[in-house]
């Protein structure tokens, strides 16, 4: 797998978060890897990576939603 497709992935499991009162608590896996499998990527390295992108995406998510819910007050 290309760097590129890694990152393209990473784009399109955006909409895959999952959340808990609003805090991210993790990526969706069945998803992405569909997501995967369907672009006709390697699931064996989309596995390897995914536990990498779920930690960026969910500490971004969340210290976005701390920044604007600290505005709020």
């Amino acid at each position: 797998m290309e760097a590129w497709q890694a990152w393209d992935l990473a784009l399109r499991c955006g909409g895959q978060l999952r959340l808990s009162q609003m805090v991210a608590i993790g990526v969706d896996f069945t998803a992405a890897l569909q997501i995967a499998t369907s672009l006709g990527h390697d699931v064996n390295a989309t596995a390897e990576f995914l536990p990498a992108i779920e930690t960026g995406m969910t500490s971004a998510f969340n210290e976005k939603m701390v920044a604007a819910t600290s505005k709020r007050s």
